[in-house]
């Protein structure tokens, strides 16, 4: 049997069903995850005291940082390293466009848990995805099981791409292109319609995928009032560098051509409805 110094309330148990992982993250550590808030309402219904069958949690008393790098800082970390680069996305995302050097290790992988522990400790580890979400759950799993040197790339190789930095594209599988724009498209729209609702989403984003029933019966409720766009930011790239967007599910809303309102993250059906109102009915 275990004992805890600290009460129980203090240790979050975080169960990633994907990948049979158990992580543990301390309610001083949450802010890692604060822009996906939304996202983790579900997995908080798992939040249970069950015994730590994959992790050992005597090592938490010891554990290391993460260190969590902006894409510059990043990018300088790995060119001045020997360390191992590690995307943990999907095979299709990488191929869509990865740093060189990086190998491909899916987050989503029953077995990824295990697989991460084959890395070598002696040497630095350098973790990226998207956004920052899932490097940095595997990240804080590395530190946990005594890796002391593990770096993050906080926003993700978006950040990455809004810096304009050299990406790889993969001979595999092509990106979706379901609701590709371009700059043009983009600008002409604007430019016709007086009220332009974009929401950029993600394929793989979770709270993207929970907003599109939302989305899909606005576009219903405000046809002819307002043009909802919903804008796929893997397969425009291109787009979402040139409009720096740093992170999906992303909305955007132009009046008249310039931008009214942005915002990231999940929105209700309340607060889209009220901004639609103040341009619709001043």
């Amino acid at each position: 049997m275990l004992y805890f110094k600290q009460p129980l309330p203090r240790i979050v148990l975080q169960m990633n069903i994907f990948t049979n992982i158990f992580v543990y993250i301390f309610a001083s550590d949450l802010k890692i995850l604060q822009q996906h808030e939304q996202s983790m309402k579900p997995l908080r219904k798992l939040l249970l005291v069950i015994p730590f069958i994959t992790l050992s949690f005597q090592s938490c008393g010891q554990q290391g940082e993460v260190k969590h790098l902006s894409a510059k800082d990043f990018q300088q970390q790995i060119t001045d390293s020997t360390g191992i680069l590690l995307d943990v996305r999907t095979i299709q995302e990488f191929n869509n466009g990865h740093l060189e050097g990086a190998q491909q290790l899916n987050f989503y992988d029953r077995n990824f848990g295990a697989m991460l522990l084959e890395l070598p400790k002696e040497k630095p580890i350098f973790l990226y995805c998207n956004t920052g979400y899932r490097s940095a759950i595997a990240a804080r799993f590395l530190v946990q099981q005594g890796y002391t040197r593990v770096y993050n790339m906080q926003r993700g190789i978006m950040e990455w791409n809004i810096n304009r930095l050299p990406v790889v594209r993969g001979a595999g599988e092509p990106t979706n292109q379901e609701n590709h724009f371009d700059i043009n498209q983009l600008v002409t729209i604007i430019n016709h319609d007086s009220l332009v609702f974009i929401d950029f989403y993600a394929p793989w984003c979770a709270p993207c995928q929970r907003m599109m029933p939302l989305v899909d019966s606005l576009i219903e409720e405000f046809s002819g009032r307002v043009h909802i766009l919903k804008i796929n930011a893997d397969a425009s790239q291109e787009l979402v560098r040139e409009m720096r967007i740093p992170g999906v599910p992303y909305f955007v809303l132009f009046h008249n051509g310039n931008i009214a309102f942005h915002k990231g993250g999940m929105m209700t059906r309340k607060e889209i409805e009220a901004l639609f109102s103040k341009y619709l009915n001043p």
